[in-house]
Protein backbone atom coordinates (compact mmCIF):
# COMPACT_ATOMS: atom_id res chain seq x y z
CA UNK A 1 0.00 0.00 0.00
CA UNK A 2 1.41 3.37 -1.00
CA UNK A 3 1.48 6.11 1.60
CA UNK A 4 -1.13 8.86 1.17
CA UNK A 5 1.57 11.47 0.51
CA UNK A 6 3.10 9.28 -2.21
CA UNK A 7 -0.31 8.60 -3.77
CA UNK A 8 -1.03 12.31 -3.85
CA UNK A 9 2.37 13.03 -5.39
CA UNK A 10 1.79 10.37 -8.04
CA UNK A 11 -1.66 11.72 -8.78
CA UNK A 12 -0.35 15.25 -9.24
CA UNK A 13 2.50 14.08 -11.48
CA UNK A 14 0.26 11.79 -13.54
CA UNK A 15 -1.95 14.76 -14.24
CA UNK A 16 0.72 16.17 -16.39
CA UNK A 17 -0.58 13.66 -19.03
CA UNK A 18 -1.87 26.54 -18.06
CA UNK A 19 -1.66 42.48 -19.97
CA UNK A 20 1.90 42.82 -19.24
CA UNK A 21 0.81 45.54 -16.79
CA UNK A 22 -0.61 42.96 -14.44
CA UNK A 23 2.69 41.41 -13.39
CA UNK A 24 6.12 42.59 -12.36
CA UNK A 25 9.04 40.18 -12.72
CA UNK A 26 11.89 40.18 -10.27
CA UNK A 27 15.29 38.55 -10.65
CA UNK A 28 17.84 38.19 -7.92
CA UNK A 29 19.35 41.48 -9.03
CA UNK A 30 16.03 43.34 -8.73
CA UNK A 31 14.03 42.52 -5.61
CA UNK A 32 12.04 45.68 -5.16
CA UNK A 33 8.99 45.88 -2.92
CA UNK A 34 5.75 46.08 -4.87
CA UNK A 35 3.45 48.75 -3.48
CA UNK A 36 0.65 48.39 -6.03
CA UNK A 37 -1.49 45.43 -5.01
CA UNK A 38 -2.59 44.90 -8.60
CA UNK A 39 0.91 43.61 -9.41
CA UNK A 40 2.30 40.15 -8.83
CA UNK A 41 5.98 40.28 -7.98
CA UNK A 42 7.70 37.27 -9.54
CA UNK A 43 11.24 36.16 -8.87
CA UNK A 44 12.57 33.77 -11.51
CA UNK A 45 15.74 31.83 -10.69
CA UNK A 46 17.57 28.79 -11.99
CA UNK A 47 18.60 26.15 -9.47
CA UNK A 48 22.16 25.07 -10.25
CA UNK A 49 24.51 22.53 -8.69
CA UNK A 50 21.31 20.71 -7.85
CA UNK A 51 22.04 17.38 -6.17
CA UNK A 52 20.33 14.81 -3.99
CA UNK A 53 20.30 11.13 -3.10
CA UNK A 54 17.27 9.02 -4.08
CA UNK A 55 16.32 5.96 -6.08
CA UNK A 56 12.97 7.36 -7.20
CA UNK A 57 11.47 10.80 -7.80
CA UNK A 58 8.76 9.90 -5.27
CA UNK A 59 11.27 9.08 -2.53
CA UNK A 60 12.52 11.53 0.09
CA UNK A 61 15.50 13.48 -1.23
CA UNK A 62 18.46 13.08 1.07
CA UNK A 63 21.46 15.42 1.09
CA UNK A 64 19.61 17.93 -1.08
CA UNK A 65 21.75 20.89 -2.09
CA UNK A 66 21.67 23.62 -4.73
CA UNK A 67 22.43 27.25 -5.38
CA UNK A 68 20.51 29.92 -7.26
CA UNK A 69 21.29 32.18 -10.16
CA UNK A 70 19.16 34.59 -12.19
CA UNK A 71 17.15 32.87 -14.91
CA UNK A 72 17.61 33.44 -18.62
CA UNK A 73 15.71 36.62 -19.61
CA UNK A 74 13.65 34.64 -22.12
CA UNK A 75 12.13 32.52 -19.37
CA UNK A 76 11.62 35.60 -17.21
CA UNK A 77 9.61 37.18 -20.03
CA UNK A 78 7.61 34.00 -20.64
CA UNK A 79 6.78 33.76 -16.95
CA UNK A 80 5.78 37.42 -16.80
CA UNK A 81 3.40 37.02 -19.70
CA UNK A 82 1.82 33.83 -18.34
CA UNK A 83 1.14 35.17 -14.87
CA UNK A 84 -0.10 38.52 -16.16
CA UNK A 85 -2.56 36.74 -18.46
CA UNK A 86 -4.01 34.77 -15.54
CA UNK A 87 -4.20 37.97 -13.49
CA UNK A 88 -6.35 39.58 -16.18
CA UNK A 89 -9.16 37.28 -15.08
CA UNK A 90 -8.71 37.96 -11.36
CA UNK A 91 -9.80 40.85 -9.17
CA UNK A 92 -6.87 42.60 -7.51
CA UNK A 93 -7.48 41.05 -4.10
CA UNK A 94 -7.31 37.53 -5.56
CA UNK A 95 -3.89 37.89 -7.18
CA UNK A 96 -0.92 36.33 -5.39
CA UNK A 97 1.34 39.22 -4.28
CA UNK A 98 4.69 37.42 -4.52
CA UNK A 99 5.64 34.25 -6.42
CA UNK A 100 8.99 32.58 -6.93
CA UNK A 101 9.72 30.36 -9.93
CA UNK A 102 12.56 27.83 -9.68
CA UNK A 103 13.80 26.39 -12.97
CA UNK A 104 15.64 23.07 -12.86
CA UNK A 105 17.43 21.83 -15.98
CA UNK A 106 19.57 19.04 -14.52
CA UNK A 107 20.56 17.37 -11.28
CA UNK A 108 23.35 15.19 -9.93
CA UNK A 109 21.38 12.27 -8.53
CA UNK A 110 23.07 9.65 -6.37
CA UNK A 111 21.44 6.25 -5.86
CA UNK A 112 21.76 3.98 -2.84
CA UNK A 113 24.40 2.07 -4.79
CA UNK A 114 26.57 5.15 -4.78
CA UNK A 115 26.23 5.87 -8.50
CA UNK A 116 26.02 9.54 -9.45
CA UNK A 117 24.60 10.69 -12.78
CA UNK A 118 23.91 14.13 -14.19
CA UNK A 119 20.23 13.78 -15.06
CA UNK A 120 18.06 16.06 -17.23
CA UNK A 121 14.95 17.07 -15.27
CA UNK A 122 11.59 16.46 -16.94
CA UNK A 123 8.24 18.22 -16.66
CA UNK A 124 7.20 15.49 -14.22
CA UNK A 125 9.19 17.48 -11.64
CA UNK A 126 6.94 20.54 -12.09
CA UNK A 127 4.68 21.47 -9.22
CA UNK A 128 3.54 24.29 -6.95
CA UNK A 129 4.59 24.77 -3.33
CA UNK A 130 1.70 26.56 -1.57
CA UNK A 131 3.45 26.88 1.79
CA UNK A 132 5.91 29.37 0.33
CA UNK A 133 4.01 30.46 -2.80
CA UNK A 134 6.57 29.10 -5.24
CA UNK A 135 6.59 27.02 -8.43
CA UNK A 136 9.22 24.44 -9.35
CA UNK A 137 9.65 23.60 -13.04
CA UNK A 138 11.42 20.64 -14.63
CA UNK A 139 12.63 22.23 -17.85
CA UNK A 140 13.47 19.39 -20.24
CA UNK A 141 10.20 19.55 -22.22
CA UNK A 142 9.59 23.23 -21.45
CA UNK A 143 12.82 24.97 -22.41
CA UNK A 144 12.09 24.96 -26.14
CA UNK A 145 8.32 25.45 -26.04
CA UNK A 146 6.90 28.81 -25.03
CA UNK A 147 3.35 27.43 -25.04
CA UNK A 148 4.15 24.45 -22.81
CA UNK A 149 6.18 26.65 -20.46
CA UNK A 150 3.42 29.24 -20.18
CA UNK A 151 0.67 26.64 -19.80
CA UNK A 152 2.61 24.99 -17.00
CA UNK A 153 3.27 28.29 -15.25
CA UNK A 154 -0.36 29.40 -15.69
CA UNK A 155 -1.63 26.08 -14.32
CA UNK A 156 0.63 26.09 -11.27
CA UNK A 157 0.11 29.81 -10.60
CA UNK A 158 -3.67 29.23 -10.71
CA UNK A 159 -3.25 26.59 -8.01
CA UNK A 160 -1.41 29.15 -5.89
CA UNK A 161 -4.18 31.70 -6.43
CA UNK A 162 -6.84 29.47 -4.89
CA UNK A 163 -4.49 28.09 -2.24
CA UNK A 164 -3.69 31.67 -1.20
CA UNK A 165 -7.37 32.66 -1.12
CA UNK A 166 -8.21 29.68 1.08
CA UNK A 167 -5.32 30.33 3.47
CA UNK A 168 -6.08 34.04 3.76
CA UNK A 169 -9.69 33.15 4.57
CA UNK A 170 -8.57 30.74 7.30
CA UNK A 171 -10.02 27.69 5.56
CA UNK A 172 -6.68 26.01 4.94
CA UNK A 173 -3.83 25.92 7.45
CA UNK A 174 -0.78 27.85 6.30
CA UNK A 175 1.35 24.74 6.86
CA UNK A 176 -0.93 22.42 4.88
CA UNK A 177 0.44 20.82 1.72
CA UNK A 178 -2.74 21.58 -0.24
CA UNK A 179 -6.34 22.62 0.36
CA UNK A 180 -8.54 19.57 0.86
CA UNK A 181 -12.14 20.71 0.31
CA UNK A 182 -11.95 20.31 -3.48
CA UNK A 183 -11.60 16.75 -4.82
CA UNK A 184 -8.65 16.15 -7.14
CA UNK A 185 -10.65 16.42 -10.42
CA UNK A 186 -12.01 19.80 -9.32
CA UNK A 187 -8.65 20.99 -7.96
CA UNK A 188 -6.76 20.16 -11.15
CA UNK A 189 -9.64 21.02 -13.47
CA UNK A 190 -9.89 24.56 -12.11
CA UNK A 191 -6.16 25.15 -12.70
CA UNK A 192 -6.51 23.84 -16.25
CA UNK A 193 -9.54 26.05 -16.81
CA UNK A 194 -7.77 29.21 -15.62
CA UNK A 195 -4.76 28.42 -17.83
CA UNK A 196 -7.11 27.86 -20.75
CA UNK A 197 -8.76 31.24 -20.16
CA UNK A 198 -5.36 32.93 -19.87
CA UNK A 199 -3.80 31.50 -23.02
CA UNK A 200 -7.01 31.05 -25.01
CA UNK A 201 -6.50 27.39 -25.86
CA UNK A 202 -8.16 24.12 -24.81
CA UNK A 203 -4.77 22.38 -24.76
CA UNK A 204 -2.75 22.04 -21.57
CA UNK A 205 0.54 22.27 -23.43
CA UNK A 206 2.03 22.01 -26.91
CA UNK A 207 -0.42 20.01 -29.08
CA UNK A 208 1.09 16.57 -29.60
CA UNK A 209 3.19 16.74 -26.44
CA UNK A 210 3.16 13.56 -24.39
CA UNK A 211 1.81 15.32 -21.29
CA UNK A 212 -0.69 17.55 -23.15
CA UNK A 213 -4.45 17.12 -22.77
CA UNK A 214 -7.38 18.57 -24.69
CA UNK A 215 -10.09 19.96 -22.41
CA UNK A 216 -12.66 19.19 -25.10
CA UNK A 217 -11.74 15.49 -25.21
CA UNK A 218 -14.70 14.17 -23.21
CA UNK A 219 -18.30 15.01 -24.05
CA UNK A 220 -19.80 13.63 -20.85
CA UNK A 221 -18.70 12.90 -17.30
CA UNK A 222 -19.58 9.24 -17.82
CA UNK A 223 -17.24 9.01 -20.80
CA UNK A 224 -14.46 10.49 -18.67
CA UNK A 225 -15.13 8.10 -15.78
CA UNK A 226 -14.77 5.12 -18.12
CA UNK A 227 -11.62 6.37 -19.87
CA UNK A 228 -8.56 4.16 -19.67
CA UNK A 229 -5.25 5.75 -18.81
CA UNK A 230 -2.39 5.87 -21.31
CA UNK A 231 0.02 7.92 -19.21
CA UNK A 232 2.66 5.21 -18.85
CA UNK A 233 2.59 4.31 -22.54
CA UNK A 234 2.93 7.94 -23.64
CA UNK A 235 5.56 8.72 -21.03
CA UNK A 236 7.60 5.63 -21.84
CA UNK A 237 7.64 6.47 -25.55
CA UNK A 238 8.59 10.09 -24.78
CA UNK A 239 11.29 9.09 -22.30
CA UNK A 240 12.81 6.71 -24.83
CA UNK A 241 12.76 9.38 -27.54
CA UNK A 242 14.42 11.90 -25.18
CA UNK A 243 17.05 9.35 -24.15
CA UNK A 244 15.94 9.21 -20.51
CA UNK A 245 15.41 5.44 -20.47
CA UNK A 246 17.08 3.07 -20.11
CA UNK A 247 19.97 5.44 -19.36
CA UNK A 248 18.57 6.90 -16.12
CA UNK A 249 17.14 4.41 -13.64
CA UNK A 250 15.27 7.13 -11.76
CA UNK A 251 12.94 7.62 -14.76
CA UNK A 252 12.35 3.89 -15.07
CA UNK A 253 11.49 3.95 -11.37
CA UNK A 254 8.97 6.74 -11.99
CA UNK A 255 7.30 4.71 -14.73
CA UNK A 256 7.16 1.56 -12.58
CA UNK A 257 5.69 3.40 -9.60
CA UNK A 258 3.03 5.15 -11.68
CA UNK A 259 2.19 1.90 -13.47
CA UNK A 260 1.60 0.12 -10.15
CA UNK A 261 -0.55 3.03 -8.94
CA UNK A 262 -2.69 2.87 -12.07
CA UNK A 263 -3.02 -0.92 -11.92
CA UNK A 264 -4.20 -0.64 -8.31
CA UNK A 265 -6.88 1.83 -9.41
CA UNK A 266 -8.17 -0.46 -12.14
CA UNK A 267 -6.29 1.17 -15.00
CA UNK A 268 -8.67 4.11 -15.22
CA UNK A 269 -7.46 7.58 -16.14
CA UNK A 270 -7.20 9.47 -12.81
CA UNK A 271 -7.37 12.83 -14.52
CA UNK A 272 -10.08 12.28 -17.13
CA UNK A 273 -12.85 13.57 -14.89
CA UNK A 274 -10.85 16.73 -14.18
CA UNK A 275 -10.36 17.23 -17.93
CA UNK A 276 -14.12 16.88 -18.48
CA UNK A 277 -14.86 19.21 -15.54
CA UNK A 278 -12.63 21.94 -16.99
CA UNK A 279 -14.02 21.38 -20.48
CA UNK A 280 -17.63 21.58 -19.34
CA UNK A 281 -17.00 24.96 -17.70
CA UNK A 282 -14.92 26.20 -20.64
CA UNK A 283 -17.86 25.49 -22.95
CA UNK A 284 -20.38 27.12 -20.60
CA UNK A 285 -18.33 30.30 -20.05
CA UNK A 286 -18.69 31.39 -23.66
CA UNK A 287 -18.55 35.14 -23.13
CA UNK A 288 -16.30 37.56 -21.21
CA UNK A 289 -19.12 38.26 -18.75
CA UNK A 290 -19.63 34.56 -18.04
CA UNK A 291 -15.90 34.00 -17.61
CA UNK A 292 -15.78 36.82 -15.08
CA UNK A 293 -18.82 35.44 -13.26
CA UNK A 294 -17.39 31.91 -13.19
CA UNK A 295 -14.05 33.06 -11.79
CA UNK A 296 -15.90 34.98 -9.06
CA UNK A 297 -17.83 31.82 -8.16
CA UNK A 298 -14.61 29.81 -7.92
CA UNK A 299 -13.03 32.50 -5.75
CA UNK A 300 -16.07 32.43 -3.47
CA UNK A 301 -15.78 28.63 -3.23
CA UNK A 302 -12.10 28.82 -2.27
CA UNK A 303 -12.79 31.43 0.39
CA UNK A 304 -15.77 29.57 1.84
CA UNK A 305 -13.98 26.25 2.29
CA UNK A 306 -17.27 24.45 1.66
CA UNK A 307 -16.48 20.82 0.80
CA UNK A 308 -17.21 19.87 -2.80
CA UNK A 309 -18.10 16.21 -3.00
CA UNK A 310 -18.62 15.54 -6.69
CA UNK A 311 -17.15 17.18 -9.79
CA UNK A 312 -20.23 16.50 -11.91
CA UNK A 313 -22.61 18.04 -9.36
CA UNK A 314 -20.32 21.04 -8.84
CA UNK A 315 -20.07 21.61 -12.60
CA UNK A 316 -23.86 21.63 -12.92
CA UNK A 317 -24.17 23.97 -9.95
CA UNK A 318 -21.70 26.44 -11.45
CA UNK A 319 -23.21 26.29 -14.92
CA UNK A 320 -26.70 26.96 -13.56
CA UNK A 321 -25.39 30.10 -11.85
CA UNK A 322 -23.99 31.31 -15.17
CA UNK A 323 -27.41 31.29 -16.87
Amino acid sequence: MLKKSVRNAIYILVLWTNFLGCAQVRTQADRKTVSNESLTSVEVVELVNYAFTADCFFADRKNLSFSEQPADPTFVQWAEEAISKVNRFLPQDARVPVVKLKLIFEADIKTHRGQVKNVPISIIESYQEPKNMSIRLGMLELKNSKLSFQQTVSHEYSHLVFENLSRKAGKTNVDAEHLEFWPKPVYEGIADLMASFALDTPFTGEPGGWATRNLNEFKTAEEAKNAKDSTVLRARAAFQKMGLIPKYQIYQGWLSTVEKFLEASGGSDPYALGTWFAGSLLKAADSPAKKERLVRLLIDSARSGRPVGDAEVFSLELIQKLQ
